[in-house]
């Protein structure tokens, strides 16, 4: 419970962040990179496990792509139908 109210201060400061300017001037990579100076162990725990799992989704997802891909592949075009005689 504690790492998600610190994550949340963490997202509020962020949000803040946003109204000062100083996001229009950074790459998305500076500015998480900044605000991850600036944050406790809890929170650093967290995003790295969330950055974990967004990695094995990822890779999921591309197994899951080349799945289908060579589903079709296998397949072949879809047969035509003549829906009037439906």
């Amino acid at each position: 419970m504690h790492g998600q109210t610190e994550l949340h201060r963490a997202a509020t400061q962020l949000a803040s962040s946003a109204k000062t300017g100083y996001l229009s001037t950074m790459s998305t990579q500076e500015i998480l990179l900044e605000e991850i100076k600036h944050q406790p162990e809890p929170v650093l725990r967290e995003l790295q496990h969330y950055l974990d799992f967004l990695k094995r989704q990822r890779a999921t997802d591309a197994l899951m792509d080349s799945v289908v891909a060579d589903t079709w592949e296998k397949l072949g075009p879809a047969p035509e139908v003549d829906y009037d005689k439906l």
